[in-house]
């Protein structure tokens, strides 16, 4: 069951899922441009293009059509980032940067971790 927490000092949220997939597989979903924009795109807002240079120090980028909601004042998104921590198919941590967040400039940091969060479990 997908569990979300956030940390006393409300600077970090956390969240745990299983997926039913290995390890290489979720890594290639996350790292992949032709997979990202199969998984990461709506119809009510679909992606104009996915680019990720997956290793550490890459920069990846992605941009949408314009859409028909808004945020913040955005309705045409665009995110870019910088990998911070690359171990395939272990660890992914990268910068998040994105147009409609209130100070554009504030970088979230993204980590995927896919070690089993149970002994025995994958």
């Amino acid at each position: 069951m997908p569990k979300a927490t956030i940390t006393p000092d409300h600077d970090a949220i956390i969240s745990e899922i299983e997926i039913a997939a290995p390890p290489e597989r979720v890594f290639r979903a996350l790292t992949d441009s032709d997979q990202l924009m199969r998984w990461f795109t709506d119809a009510s807002c679909s992606v104009k293009f996915w680019q990720m240079d997956a290793r550490l120090g890459g920069k990846y980028s992605y941009a949408t059509e314009k859409s028909n909601f808004v945020v913040n004042g955005v309705s045409e998104f665009k995110c870019h980032g910088e990998i911070l921590e690359f171990d395939p198919p272990r660890l992914l941590v990268y910068s998040w940067i994105a147009n409609w967040h209130l100070d554009p400039q504030k970088k979230t940091i993204v980590r995927w971790d896919s070690r089993p969060p149970h002994p025995g479990r994958t």
